[in-house]
């Protein structure tokens, strides 16, 4: 099956997905548990077409899709489909001309919870959106090359886009852990857009920064 264990947090699948049309639920059990789909840089990771007018759904849900590399989406392209994307993460893939991430055709698919990081591409290096109108939800779309998102997109909150990613452990202090240091320099910086302090790169430091540092209490891993 070509598959891998990785070290507790799942199977990794290094082959293509291809719903062939069918309606199919692909997910791990959890944070712990996830799926990691990997293209190996040579295909892309999840391919789903769809005969217009067909009923069809199709719900990724906990899977990391990674390295994967084609022309039209990378990671995943889908084409007439009805989608659901949820708490994934597209890491690293490539496409040569459209979607190095998620390439979407004649959709409306919902993206919920999800990250699209370090993915490239000629237009739409995280999502690459032609004749569609996605829904992203509390997704983050950061450090993709040369840009984030190309074409119509839906806005439904709490989402990041930005160039630079925010960072994993936010110890602005410098002392090896996040803890009050760090909130007072958040609230010293409040209403500004300094760079040391605005952690999610949207241009002021203000209280969405604040919950990254309670949201990433302790010592940094």
């Amino acid at each position: 099956r070509d598959v891998e264990r990785s070290r507790g947090l799942g199977d990794v699948y290094k082959r293509q997905v291809d719903t062939q049309g069918h309606s199919l639920w692909i997910h791990g059990e959890g944070e712990t548990s996830e799926i990691i789909l990997d293209g190996g840089s040579q295909r892309s990771v999840i391919s789903d077409e769809v005969v217009a007018g067909e009923n069809h759904l199709l719900i990724i849900e906990n899977v990391t899709i990674k390295h994967g590399f084609d022309n039209f989406g990378g990671g995943m392209w889908t084409n007439n489909s009805d989608v659901q994307i949820i708490t994934c993460h597209f890491e690293n893939n490539v496409s040569i001309e459209y979607g190095g991430g998620l390439y979407i055709e004649n959709a409306t698919p919902i993206i919920e919870g999800c990250t699209f990081k370090n993915n490239s591409s000629a237009y739409g290096a995280a999502i690459h959106s032609f004749e569609s109108n996605p829904t992203l939800r509390d997704t983050i779309v950061c450090g993709n090359t040369p840009n984030q998102i190309d074409g119509n997109w839906i806005d439904g909150g709490g989402n990041t886009i930005a160039n630079d990613c925010p960072v994993d452990c936010p110890d602005i202090s410098g002392d090896g852990l996040v803890n009050v240091n760090d909130l007072l320099i958040i609230i010293g910086y409040w209403g500004n857009n300094t760079p040391q302090a605005d952690l999610n790169f949207d241009g002021i430091v203000d209280v969405t920064d604040l919950l990254i540092v309670v949201g990433s209490w302790g010592e940094c891993e």
